[in-house]
């Protein structure tokens, strides 16, 4: 073994003129080159790189690759701070992606269940015979104007019912008045008018409950994942159905072998385009130990408070906080079709004042 001298000029061969000889030596000695480094030395415009032996072909060409990429600059290992004890300091980021959340439809009023909700437009109302109240083919039209569910003013302006008698648009009254022109009782589908409109021809445009279906869905080209999830209920709640959550995803996606048939499907091996398929087992809660048993952590009813319109709480709320997400670490990402649906056994309400879920989550870029 002979100690062997490569030469170089810095002014030409590095990267800037420049050489910090510690910086390059660690370089050497920690790249893939077999033969040890002896040492470095400068003289001018010389640069001497002493090897313990000559090297092979391919170490000398990347020795010459770590000269020409060698800056000059000093290199400082990253290295992580630590308290004066010597334990890692740590610094907390804001998550990636938005926070989101989904506050479902009330369980026990179908005027709230919007997500499959039916749309009738200036459908010719029936007078009842007093020109004053005039009744609709349907039940159940939408109402997420008076405060049946948290944060309705996020859908308020796809669900807003249109009155018009002889083509005028008329003014429904505000929550608990009579102040307008008219009150709905958005449960039987019948318009009350303050002055009659007997012989005038009274049309209404609105949505009208069909499932009990709620949709938990990403936007276009994002994905969701849950961080919690809770139920609130109205401390008269009647449990007269069951609830059921399923994750669903196209078919396409998570069926590779199914055909694509709009016009004969036969749901075995070929389905229609967009069509959603359960992806594993639902989590059905039947009875309210069901909820118990798998909450994480419940609250200290909330007492009625706010007062006693349609802005307050008119019954103690109990809250639960339960372990769904845990069972759906399975992101939904918008690609696929996935979804989470919540639904109540044979679409049957629940008695009681209120019973909601929300589900919070967080949106990236898919």
């Amino acid at each position: 073994m002979a100690a062997t001298n490569y030469t170089y000029s810095i002014a030409t061969d590095t990267a800037n003129a420049a050489v910090h000889a510690r910086s390059l030596d660690d370089a050497i000695r920690a790249s893939a080159i077999v033969t040890a480094l002896d040492g470095l030395t400068t003289g001018g415009d010389v640069l001497t790189v002493s090897m313990k032996d000559a090297l092979s072909g391919g170490d000398e060409t990347l020795l010459d690759g770590l000269i020409s990429a060698h800056t000059g600059v000093v290199s400082v290992p990253a290295v992580a701070p630590v308290t004066a004890h010597g334990v890692p300091l740590v610094q907390t980021t804001w998550r990636e992606g938005s926070a989101t959340d989904f506050i479902s439809f009330n369980w026990c009023d179908k005027t709230t269940w919007f997500s499959d909700a039916g749309t009738v437009t200036d459908e010719g109302l029936t007078d009842s015979g007093d020109g004053l109240t005039w009744n609709s083919a349907q039940t159940n039209w939408i109402d997420i104007t008076h405060g049946k569910i948290p944060q309705e003013h996020r859908y308020a302006a796809a669900y807003s019912v249109v009155i018009k008698a002889d083509a005028v648009v008329m003014t429904e009254s505000p929550p608990g008045t009579t102040d307008e022109d008219f009150q709905i009782n958005y449960a039987t589908g019948d318009v009350t008018f303050n002055t009659t409109q007997a012989g005038k021809t009274v049309e209404a445009t609105y949505r009208y409950a069909q499932t009990s279906s709620f949709y938990v869905t990403p936007d276009a080209e994002k994905t969701l994942r849950l961080t919690a999830v809770e139920v609130q209920f109205s401390d008269d709640i009647d449990l007269t159905t069951s609830v059921r959550f399923d994750i669903e995803g196209y078919v396409h996606a998570f069926m590779p072998g199914a055909t694509v048939d709009d016009a004969t499907p036969n749901y075995t091996t070929s389905f229609p385009t967009g069509f959603r398929i359960p992806l594993g087992s639902p989590r059905i809660y039947n009875t309210m130990m069901d909820f118990i048993a798998e909450a994480q952590r419940s609250y200290p009813a909330i007492p009625a408070l706010g007062g006693a319109s349609w802005r307050g709480l008119s019954k103690p709320l109990y809250v639960m906080r339960w372990p769904y997400q845990e069972d759906a670490t399975r992101d939904l990402v918008a690609d696929k079709g996935m979804r989470i649906k919540i639904s109540l056994g044979s679409d049957i309400a629940y008695g009681g004042t209120a019973a909601i879920a929300t589900l919070y989550a967080v949106s990236t870029d898919t």
